[in-house]
């Protein structure tokens, strides 16, 4: 596992529509689920890939429809009416630049598509592997003679599908008695509980955000209680890898801001062809070795850094030397320094409390990437001290 940063779930938190998110797992759970269990896949030689336009409408519509692009294979009884996802990775298998492609008639559109299929087939690219499930109507009818086009990968596309995601995370919760939860955020019920978030699903991906509430690492001070946390995230259209990312943290807000992050570690399986067999090898022990591992050592770890005490400090002049010496710059200590004396209390002394200086400045940096620079930097003093 290497390092991580955890301005993910906060990100999730304000970027995700409505219809994304979900207050549970078993309610995330049906959703993948059922779309896996109609799901069909079809390897389709480049020269058997026709495309087509035609006027679509949907069962139970009262309107007249609208033109659309179907591709159509002869694995396939349908056609396949492509999603704005599938969309634009036919156009990478034909070598197409989607924006462009997008900006033209769609006479035209099909026509370059055409000429780019039988380009790659004649250079003998391959196939492709497509990813299809039924379209349902207004009225909730299936449509008897197109299915959505969900993804058009290579064959060489390892698929690890979102309901095995889910249910190695529900698998997990249920061995460790239920201790991880999906964690609370700022939006109310009507009976004036807070509804939890954290967990998202959509037409290319599912991210889930579970977080232990009791102090489980115990660093030996009043604001040193550390807490577990760890999300993980998959695409079984191929829109971004599968990963797990775990941490501890000092605290964590409505909106799924993280405080205090420490211990921050991530695995990631891309969708190769041997992906699949990762992804059972790898990652169910590696997220079960997490939640499971003793707080001793972590402990101990703490400790350490509180024993390290910083040459000269708390010497404002020597704590900078200090800092320039580990990649830091004058004003970043400064900063730090200002943010622990008003958060930890007492003068910075020793390689934790600057730490938690770091971190804390970093958690009002106006831009992400700022943010994640200082929190990785801040992360590898922690060596300073084993």
């Amino acid at each position: 596992m290497s390092e991580v940063y955890v301005s993910e779930p906060s990100t999730q938190y304000f970027m995700r529509p409505r219809d994304q998110r979900f207050e549970d797992l078993p309610s995330l759970k049906a959703m993948v689920e059922n779309r896996r269990s109609v799901a069909r896949t079809f390897d389709v030689p480049l020269e058997k890939l026709t495309v087509e336009t035609a006027q679509y409408v949907k069962p139970g519509a009262t309107n007249g429809g609208k033109p659309a692009i179907f591709f159509n294979a002869p694995s396939s009884p349908f056609s396949l009416l492509p999603t704005h996802w599938s969309f634009g990775q036919m156009c990478s298998r034909a070598l197409a630049p989607a924006a462009y492609l997008r900006q033209l008639s769609m006479d035209l559109a099909v026509q370059c598509l055409r000429e780019g299929y039988a380009k790659r087939a004649a250079d003998q690219e391959g196939d492709t592997r497509l990813l299809a499930q039924p379209v349902f109507g207004v009225d909730g009818a299936e449509d008897d003679d197109t299915w959505e086009l969900r993804s058009g990968t290579s064959t060489s596309y390892g698929r690890i599908w979102d309901i095995e995601v889910v249910e190695l995370v529900e698998r997990i919760i249920d061995a460790t008695g239920g201790k991880f939860q999906n964690p609370l955020v700022w939006e109310t019920k009507q009976d004036g509980t807070h509804k939890r978030g954290g967990l998202y699903g959509s037409d290319r991906d599912v991210f889930m955000f579970f977080v232990d509430g009791g102090s489980i690492v115990d660093g030996g001070g009043d604001r040193d209680q550390l807490h577990r946390g760890f999300y993980v995230w998959n695409s079984e259209v191929g829109a971004a890898t599968f990963g797990i990312a775990c941490f501890l943290f000092r605290g964590v807000c409505g909106n799924h801001q993280i405080w205090g992050a420490e211990q921050l570690t991530e695995l990631r399986i891309r969708h190769t062809l041997n992906a699949p067999d990762r992804f059972v090898a790898e990652a169910g022990p590696a997220l079960k070795e997490y939640v499971n591992q003793p707080a001793a050592p972590l402990e101990a770890k703490i400790r350490q850094a509180k024993a390290f005490e910083i040459p000269g400090a708390p010497d404002q002049s020597k704590l900078i030397e200090f800092g320039k010496k580990h990649d830091f710059t004058g004003s970043e200590i400064k900063l730090a320094i200002a943010y622990a004396q008003r958060e930890e209390g007492g003068d910075v002394v020793n390689l934790w409390t600057l730490m938690q200086g770091l971190t804390a400045s970093a958690r009002d940096m106006a831009w992400i990437d700022s943010r994640v620079d200082l929190e990785r930097r801040a992360g590898k003093l922690m060596k300073l001290a084993a």
